[in-house]
C-alpha cells in the first residue's frame, strides 16, 4: 500500500554511521553508541572498574614445608597500568629468566606486519592464531624450544604496530639460509596472494649473540611493556583483554650456562619464588588458594625481600590449653548428652552450689 508521507522527512540511514554498524570499518566502530544501551553488567570487564582501583590491593600467601611463610603482591599485568608496569615487567623477566640461562647462543626472531594487513591482527584470535603459525614454522625449521611475545606499538610513534618476538638457540647464519628461513617464514605467516597483491611482505630481522650481558639486556626488551596508554587504540585495549601474551615451547630441562651479577639480586630472588621455590631455604613452595587484601600482609611487619615479595613472620603456637571446667562436674550430670551451653550452665551452677 502505497505511503502519503512526504519520503524527504525519513531520515537516510545510510548517512548515519551510528544507525547502523559496519564491522569491518575501525573508525565507524570506534563512533558507534552500543555501550550507551548496554546495563554496567554487560559491559567488557575492562570498562567496569579502573585497574588503579584493584591492581595490587590484594596478595597471595605460600608455604614450605617447614613452615617459612612468603606473600606476593598481586597485580593487574595491562601494559597501560602505570601503578604496575615497571613491576609487571620484572616479574616477566623474573619468570623467562631460569629458561633463557640455559640458552648459551641465543638468536632473535622480529617478525613486522604491514600496514595493510594490520586490520586483520587485532583480535584475540587472530593474534593466537598467528603466534601459533610462528610457532610452528620455527619448529619446521629446527628449533626445539624457545619463548614468543607481541609488541603492539613501537617506540616512536602512538599508531598500532604489531610484531612478533621470537627468542630459540640459534647462531650464525649463511646469507643463503637466512634468505630461505625467512621466505618460509614469509609462506606461513602471509597467504602468497595477499603479498603479491599488496606488493610488501612481512619484514623479518634475525639477530644472535653469545653475550650474557646482551642476552639479559634481550629478555628484557623482549618482555618490556608498549601498549603504554589505554587511549591509544581503546578498541583494541577492549578486543585483547585476556590475551596471554608470555608463550613458551619446548623443554627446559637443561643446566644453566650463565648467571647474573650481584646488582640483579632482586630479579634472581623473584625468579626462584616464580620457580615456586622458597628464596632462602629453597624448598617448594605450596600456594593458598585464598587470596588475602594486601593490608593484611602489611599489618605482620613483612620483610620486602624484592618488589613485590615479602617475607612473613612464622605463626606464634596457640597459648597452652589451661583446662576445661568440665572435669569439675559431678559424675552423675550426662555430660555427653548436653550441648556446650548446658554443660556450661551447670558447670556454674554447680560452682555457685560451692
Amino acid at each position: 500500500m502505497p505511503s502519503n508521507l512526504n519520503p524527504s522527512a525519513a531520515p537516510v540511514l545510510e548517512d548515519y554511521p551510528v544507525a547502523r554498524r559496519d564491522l569491518t570499518n575501525p573508525v565507524l566502530e570506534n563512533h558507534y553508541l552500543e555501550r550507551e544501551a548496554k546495563v554496567p553488567t554487560n559491559l567488557p570487564k575492562y570498562e567496569r572498574k579502573p585497574c588503579k582501583d584493584f591492581c595490587g590491593v590484594l596478595a597471595i600467601i605460600g608455604q614450605d614445608q617447614d613452615g617459612n611463610r612468603i606473600a606476593k603482591r598481586l597485580w593487574c599485568g595491562r601494559e597501560w597500568c602505570e601503578k604496575c608496569r615497571d613491576h609487571s615487567h620484572n616479574r616477566r623477566i623474573a619468570r623467562w629468566l631460569p629458561r633463557v640461562q640455559q640458552i648459551e647462543s641465543l638468536a632473535c626472531w622480529t617478525v613486522t606486519y604491514p600496514k595493510e594487513v594490520r586490520l586483520f591482527v587485532r583480535t584475540k584470535k587472530s593474534l593466537r592464531s598467528q603466534k601459533g603459525k610462528l610457532i610452528r614454522a620455527l619448529k619446521e625449521l629446527g628449533y626445539s624450544r624457545g619463548m614468543i611475545r607481541w609488541h603492539f606499538f613501537g617506540d616512536q610513534s602512538t599508531e598500532y604496530h604489531p610484531h612478533q618476538n621470537a627468542i630459540v638457540d640459534g647462531g650464525y647464519l649463511s646469507p643463503g639460509e637466512l634468505q630461505r628461513q625467512k621466505d618460509f617464514i614469509r609462506r606461513k605467516l602471509l597467504k602468497r596472494f595477499m603479498a603479491n597483491e599488496l606488493g610488501k611482505d612481512l619484514e623479518i630481522h634475525y639477530q644472535y649473540t653469545t653475550s650474557p650481558k646482551k642476552i639479559y639486556h634481550k629478555l628484557k626488551y623482549i618482555t618490556r611493556a608498549t601498549f603504554l596508554d589505554q587511549s591509544w587504540d581503546e578498541l583494541l585495549a577492549a578486543k585483547i583483554y585476556g590475551l596471554r601474551n608470555n608463550n613458551t615451547w619446548g623443554k627446559w630441562d637443561q643446566s644453566q650456562k650463565w648467571q647474573l651479577r650481584h646488582r640483579n639480586r632482586s630479579i634472581a630472588i623473584m625468579a626462584k619464588v616464580e620457580q615456586g621455590l622458597h628464596p632462602i631455604s629453597g624448598k617448594p613452595l605450596t600456594w593458598k588458594k585464598q587470596l588475602v587484601p594486601f593490608a593484611l600482609i602489611l599489618s605482620q611487619d613483612p620483610t620486602e625481600i624484592a618488589p613485590g615479595y615479602y617475607l612473613l613472620p612464622p605463626i606464634r603456637q596457640p597459648p597452652k590449653n589451661r583446662g576445661s571446667p568440665f572435669p569439675y562436674l559431678q559424675p552423675y550430670l550426662p555430660n555427653d548428652r548436653l550441648t556446650p551451653k548446658q554443660r556450661l550452665r551447670l558447670w556454674q551452677l554447680h560452682q555457685a552450689e560451692l
